[in-house]
């Protein structure tokens, strides 16, 4: 019981640092777009 609560918090954590990880990657890169295209 404690084992699969705490195996299910740090996945919910990892999947929250790799969403957020996701984003800045995203954002960068539109970004790139954005000034290489002006």
């Amino acid at each position: 019981m404690k084992l699969s609560q705490s195996i299910r918090n740090i996945s919910s954590l990892f999947r929250m640092i790799m969403d957020s990880f996701f984003h800045e990657i995203m954002n960068s890169y539109y970004l790139c777009l954005v000034l290489y295209s002006s």
